[in-house]
């Protein structure tokens, strides 16, 4: 072969070398999309570096002997986030696991949920353990978790002052037989129970710190000024929020609440005229306090409804008792209207020995819970007595 038909050796090294380097790239990039798969397809969480990333990799590697996808190694960050207590990490983690993950997602927003309350993201925290119950609901997922986050989620609305809609919450741990003596006296004495504690506005005030424009929590807070007799702050505030939210059954609610703890009648009377239509869906301290205005208008038969309505959500209520017996003693009784006026006596009076003995049934006291389950049968409260013998019943089984 001719010289010239071979390639000159400084011309054939060169191409040889870019062909090798290739090669090499391409295998190196193969085994990378094995090694670290998805990883240049997602976002790493923020506070995550890629080193910290390679990291969990290894670490996942080391404990499952497996290679794992992108969601196996941001969870296992968020759960090593959660153990060295860096809470905004582990938030940032958890919230890259979608929640229809079917092996992470239901787990991610129940523990992402209480990670939030620590960091006093109440609104947050909120929308995380009702994904989670929502995804309860449409899987097999343990109780004891479903009552974990039920308990926070009651809790958080506790705080909030939103009892009726702990109701369905408290109602399902009583479902799943997970409901303690307290789950129990928050489902069915909202109103027996003390509830403008100092903890509570406390932890409210953490809860607007970070969330200051939150609606629920501004009128939470202007209940407790309220509750506090800080009457005039809480004025201040409500008239605040009735310009922004004039409608709101809520904002009307608490406003009302602070005129008739004030004693201003005519304050009280006057948003009275401007409410909105009743529905029935509205607090119930509204439509009691319709029943409050019906009454001082001597409108017997529509405040009676009210209060009827009300006592049928909340039929321990006190005050809700009261006003019906307003009611017919200033009405025309027939025999069976007195007969009920007496019944309704005797329960006043009933309820006012609850409302003192309600301490007492706790979960060192199984007797005392048996005689608030008593009490119950005679109020005709059926629900509630029959889960108060259950829980007295778990009381005295040895464990």
């Amino acid at each position: 072969m001719p010289l010239a038909d071979t390639p000159p050796e400084s011309a054939t090294q060169p191409r040889r070398f870019i062909s090798l380097l290739a090669i090499c790239t391409g295998v190196l990039i193969v085994v990378l999309a094995i090694a670290w798969p998805d990883a240049t397809a997602q976002p790493l969480p923020e506070g995550v570096s890629a080193e910290d990333y390679e990291r969990a990799v290894q670490d996942w590697r080391g404990i499952f002997r497996t290679e794992p996808a992108y969601h196996d190694v941001v969870m296992l960050l968020a759960e090593t986030a959660l153990r060295r207590r860096q809470h905004e990490l582990a938030v940032s983690c958890f919230a890259e696991i979608p929640s229809d993950h079917e092996r992470y997602g239901a787990s991610a927003r129940l523990q992402e949920g209480q990670v939030l309350i620590t960091l006093n993201d109440a609104v947050a925290a909120e929308q995380s353990l009702q994904e989670y119950l929502q995804l309860a609901r449409e899987q097999s997922l343990p109780e004891a978790d479903q009552a974990v986050a039920l308990r926070w989620l009651t809790w958080l609305m506790a705080v909030q002052l939103r009892f009726e809609e702990r109701v369905p919450h408290l109602q399902r741990l009583i479902d799943l037989n997970q409901a303690s003596i307290y789950d129990a006296k928050q489902r069915f004495f909202p109103t027996l129970l003390i509830w403008a504690s100092a903890l509570g506005r406390s932890r409210l005030q953490e809860f607007i710190a970070q969330t200051p424009g939150n609606l629920s929590l501004q009128i939470a807070q202007a209940r407790y000024l309220t509750a506090a007799g800080e009457l005039q702050d809480a004025r201040a505030q409500l008239q605040l929020l009735r310009e922004q939210h004039p409608q709101n059954p809520t904002v009307l609610m608490a406003s009302l609440e602070l005129l008739y703890e004030a004693g201003a009648d005519e304050g009280f009377e006057q948003i009275c005229t401007q409410l909105p239509p009743w529905e029935a869906t509205e607090p119930w301290l509204l439509t009691r306090f319709r029943g409050e205005y019906h009454l001082r208008k001597q409108n017997w038969e529509t405040a009676s409804l009210r209060f009827q309505h009300v006592l049928q959500q909340d039929p321990a209520d006190p005050a809700s008792t009261m006003g019906l017996i307003r009611c017919l003693e200033n009405s025309q009784q027939t025999p069976q209207e007195a007969e009920r006026l007496k019944q309704l006596r005797n329960r006043s009076l009933l309820l006012s020995r609850m409302r003192v003995q309600m301490s007492e049934a706790n979960a060192e006291s199984p007797d005392a819970v048996l005689a608030l389950a008593a009490h119950c049968r005679e109020l005709e409260m059926s629900e509630a007595a029959a889960a108060l013998m259950a829980i007295a019943a778990a009381m005295n089984t040895p464990q």
